[in-house]
């Protein structure tokens, strides 16, 4: 990833932490990337995975405004 051009939102751990940022990204039109670092461990169904969240960094007044809003 350009660094100059996407910043690093936030990291999650988890997908229920993970979509309800994307959705609201989404529902404002606010572009992202994710980056999943690969782990390898844990045995059966573990939602600790780890997802860093990228926006481009002119979208941060948008972006802002996206994690204001609730949850629909």
């Amino acid at each position: 990833m350009h660094q100059r051009k996407w910043k690093l939102l936030r990291t999650v751990h988890g997908q229920e932490s993970y979509y309800a940022i994307i959705g609201k990204l989404k529902n404002k039109g606010v572009l992202y990337k994710t980056k999943i670092p690969v782990h390898f461990g844990g045995r059966g169904f573990d939602d600790t995975a780890q997802y860093d969240i990228y926006i481009k960094k002119e979208e941060e007044y948008a972006t802002v405004e996206a994690l204001r809003e609730p949850l629909t």
